[in-house]
Formats: C-alpha cells, sequence, structure tokens
C-alpha cells in the first residue's frame, strides 16, 4: 500500500471518527421546567372576591343591589344562578341590611355568585324562646310577664312593623356599642329580667 493510500485511508478514519462522535453527542439541548405554582397560589387564584357591607338598595327588575363598603358604594347584579343563604331571594334583602357578597367580575359588571345575610349568632350562654312562649309573654305585657324585648333588625325595618311591646336596638348599633367597649342605655339595670331580641333571620 502506498503512502499516499495510507494517508488517505488514515483521513477517511479520522472523518469517520469525528463524525460518529458528534453523532454521539448531538448538539446540547437545554429545557426549561415550568415553574413550580404552590398551593397558596393555586388555591387563591380559585377564590372569588368577597366584600362586606349594609344594602342601600334592591331593585327587582334590573336585577341588581347595591351595598355601601366602607365609603364606597358598590353594585352587584344577580342571576338564576346566584346562590342565597339566610334569605330566600332578594325580595328578603332591604336597606341597611347586612351582606356578604361573592362575587366574579365579568366585563365591567360584578356577578353575585353567593349573597349572604349576616344575621346576629346567639351569644354564649343564651338560648331561643318558642314563638308560643313569646306570644304569651306579649299578651302579658312587659311589667307581668317581667321581659325586655328587642327588635334587632335595622330601625327603617322596626319602622315598617315589629312585635308589640319591642324597642328598637338595632344589631349594628349593638356592635358598634361593643367595639367601643360601651353598653347600650336600654338594656335593664334588673338583672332577673328576661331579655329577647329577635331580628330578621332564623334566630
Amino acid at each position: 500500500m502506498s503512502i499516499r493510500t495510507r494517508i488517505v485511508a488514515s483521513f477517511a478514519m479520522l472523518l469517520t471518527v469525528a463524525l460518529m462522535a458528534g453523532c454521539e453527542t448531538g448538539p446540547e439541548v437545554k429545557s426549561e421546567a415550568p415553574a413550580p405554582q404552590t398551593v397558596a397560589a393555586a388555591s387563591k387564584a380559585a377564590e372569588s372576591p368577597m366584600v362586606k357591607g349594609k344594602v342601600k338598595t334592591v331593585v327587582g327588575k334590573s336585577s341588581t343591589l347595591s351595598i355601601e363598603v366602607g365609603k364606597e358604594l358598590k353594585v352587584f347584579k344577580f342571576t338564576s344562578d346566584t346562590k342565597f343563604k339566610n334569605a330566600a331571594s332578594y325580595k328578603d334583602l332591604h336597606a341597611d341590611e347586612l351582606l356578604k357578597i361573592e362575587f366574579k367580575n365579568i366585563g365591567s359588571e360584578n356577578i353575585a355568585t353567593v349573597i349572604t345575610k349576616v344575621v346576629a349568632e346567639l351569644p354564649k350562654g343564651t338560648s331561643l324562646i318558642k314563638t308560643e312562649e313569646m306570644q304569651q309573654l306579649v299578651a302579658k305585657g312587659p311589667e307581668a310577664g317581667n321581659y325586655v324585648l328587642f327588635d334587632a333588625r335595622p330601625a327603617g325595618r322596626y319602622h315598617q312593623a315589629h312585635i308589640p311591646t319591642s324597642v328598637s336596638l338595632p344589631f349594628a348599633e349593638m356592635d358598634k356599642l361593643a367595639k367601643e367597649n360601651k353598653v347600650s342605655p336600654l338594656l335593664p339595670q334588673d338583672k332577673n329580667k328576661l331579655v329577647v331580641f329577635y331580628c330578621g333571620g332564623p334566630t
């Protein structure tokens, strides 16, 4: 074999080895894995925004209601898919009542998904009184029955209609006094008197 043939053969072999080595490793491809999403971020994205405020208006014809949130007035639309809690429908919502509204934004509208009428919870150490018992007490009157009956609904609702012998003491007013560490002067001094509260909800 001539030198020239050997050189060509060696060159061909080197070229083959180089090509094979290049094919084995190939170009290095870097891929970036998607950033992991935390459980908190995922659940936050799934949550609906929620606001709490007092009813200003309820308009059945346009299926809208407005509530006062701080100093801001927010308008919400309710639909056949809107769920009501502590109320059968929008007809059970009245001015000055406290609402909690979960909603979603569709375009420029706030669509209410859940509307909850906030009712006073029974404090510890209190109990429910049956309607029949209350009727008997009202028939006797506050003196003979030794009771004081408070209407805890908004004042506007009290002026529309109320149980005879009851006195208006709205829940919002009681809540405000409690935050100021004060007690309403309407509460009786006599600790032996039965004190009864009623509101517009199931309690």
